[in-house]
């Protein structure tokens, strides 16, 4: 008779397992049948059984810069990675990670702001200029970092400054003021760059100097036809400055010691203004001309005086380069330049050189001159005389 075995086998899922006559990966019974020495049949039954090994998926999210491990090592990059671990029945347990990575967020911002406003960064109110950063948790749970750059534009600012004498008064922004006094006013984006202007308006009352003239010579003063003298002015305050009148026969008209060569009587007038511009005085200084007796050739007084600079600058003071004097009947004066050329010609005692020439203003720079001169006595002026000739500068 035949003899029947039953009998059991269990593998992990994946495995095979040879029964009936082949390798079996599936659950079922599987009979082999076998020749015993006695010429006996023995049938063997195996009941098959698939042990199921556990599966595990997870997704895992991680920051830039984190870390996992997965596939048996750390991993810092996204991807799909394999463990196997095994079980305490012989079977393994797979586990299948998906590992997210989420970048961490980077925004860099610019801010161009006026001096004087202000932005939130870095924590606090920033109004000077430079690179801030924030840290902040986005809702994937990474760092934000946020880079802001902060530039401050200046605002214009114009600084108007105005003197005035104690007494006077100014108008600024509509109303008038007599005290000192600094305004501020806000022009809101006027600025070329879009930013405020501020106007800054500042005045400043000078207090004048009492101060005392002296003129001298003593007024009247006469002196012989033909001759000069000195005027002095003297005034008890620094700096200051000195206007004569009139100015046609003085060496200077700005100075506080002119040389006066009138040719009739003459008052003198001098104003002195202090350095802050606020005080004045004024005095006369009156010089009495003595004139010969054109009649009478015992009183034939006669002089010359020749200037050594002019400026021909249409003000109206010492614009002519003339000859001075009394007692002159005649006179022949010329003009020439370094080079010998001739500028000016005349025999009119009255008439002097412009400094044009051909109709042009010619150079500033010294000329020569030479004169010829007959006096009310008959007499001539020497050769020798220093103003027989002599160098002119011409000043512009």
């Amino acid at each position: 008779s035949s003899i029947q075995i039953n009998t059991s086998a269990s593998i992990c899922a994946g495995d095979s397992f040879f029964a009936g006559g082949d390798w079996q990966s599936v659950p079922g019974v599987y009979t082999d049948t076998f020749v015993s020495a006695s010429g006996c049949d023995s049938i063997v039954q195996t009941t098959l059984i698939i042990l199921q090994g556990s599966v595990t998926n997870i997704s895992p999210t991680i920051c830039e810069g984190e870390t996992y491990f997965a596939g048996g090592a750390l991993q810092t990059t996204a991807g799909v990675y394999f463990d196997t671990i095994p079980l305490p029945g012989g079977c393994d347990s797979i586990v299948i990670t998906t590992l997210t990575v989420n970048d961490t967020a980077v925004t860099n911002l610019s801010f161009d702001i006026c001096n004087g406003d202000s932005i939130f960064a870095e924590g606090s109110w920033r109004k000077n200029p430079g690179t801030y950063f924030d840290n902040l948790t986005t809702t994937s749970g990474c760092d934000s970092t946020v880079i802001t750059s902060l530039t401050v534009r200046p605002q214009a600012i114009y600084n108007y400054v105005k003197r005035i004498c104690e007494g006077d008064s100014a108008l600024i922004e509509g109303t008038w003021y007599v005290s000192p006094v600094t305004i501020f006013d806000t022009l809101e984006g006027a600025a070329a760059n879009g930013c405020d202007s501020i106007v800054v308006h500042e005045l400043i009352v000078v207090s004048g100097n009492a101060f005392n003239l002296q003129v001298d010579p003593p007024s009247p003063t006469t002196i012989d036809s033909g001759q000069s003298v000195q005027l002095h002015v003297y005034a008890n305050t620094p700096q200051p400055a000195f206007q004569w009148n009139p100015s046609n026969t003085l060496s200077c008209d700005n100075c506080w010691n002119p040389i006066a060569t009138p040719v009739r009587d003459q008052t003198y007038s001098v104003t002195v203004t202090d350095s802050s511009a606020c005080s004045q005085d004024s005095a006369d200084v009156e010089i009495r001309v003595r004139l010969f007796e054109p009649d009478n050739p015992d009183d034939c007084f006669h002089s010359i005086y020749v200037p050594n600079a002019f400026t021909p600058n249409g003000d109206g003071v010492n614009d002519i380069f003339y000859v001075y004097g009394n007692g002159i009947d005649s006179l022949y004066f010329i003009v020439a330049n370094r080079w010998g050329e001739v500028m000016f010609e005349s025999h009119d005692v009255n008439a002097g050189w412009d400094g044009y020439y051909r109709g042009e203003l010619q150079m500033p720079g010294v000329y020569v001159y030479y004169i010829k001169v007959l006096f009310c006595d008959g007499t001539r002026l020497k050769y020798s005389h220093p103003y027989r000739k002599g160098s002119v500068t011409l000043i512009r």
